[in-house]
């Protein structure tokens, strides 16, 4: 809670959409814990379905390539030049498989 706090920017309006909406969809339940003083504590526990998608989410993280100025630009120039190859009436794959073939028959002829 106190993290989804933090990305909210302590908003708790929008914290209390998010948390009715991940109950709803079943990642939540909640749990009332008894304190030895004062009114008991309102706990959110994940359940099983949200527990597996906090995995999965993890996991993909994980895999998250993070893009460089570098990357952009060349699938930039490359966006470029295939919609060029499309203007010419050349079909990009066609060509693509073209110089696969160039490559295969280079490699095996050396």
């Amino acid at each position: 809670m106190r993290e989804l706090l933090n990305k909210l920017r302590k908003n708790h309006d929008k914290s209390y959409k998010i948390i009715n909406e991940l109950k709803k969809a079943g990642f939540i339940t909640f749990e009332n814990r008894k304190k030895k003083y004062g009114r008991p504590i309102k706990m959110i526990i994940p359940t099983p379905l949200g527990t597996e998608y906090l995995r999965s989410h993890l996991r993909n993280q994980l895999k998250r390539t993070h893009l460089t100025n570098d990357n952009i630009r060349k699938a930039m120039h490359l966006a470029d030049f295939t919609e060029r190859l499309v203007k010419s009436g050349i079909n990009p794959y066609d060509r693509l498989v073209e110089m696969n073939e160039i490559a295969f028959s280079i490699r095996g002829s050396a």
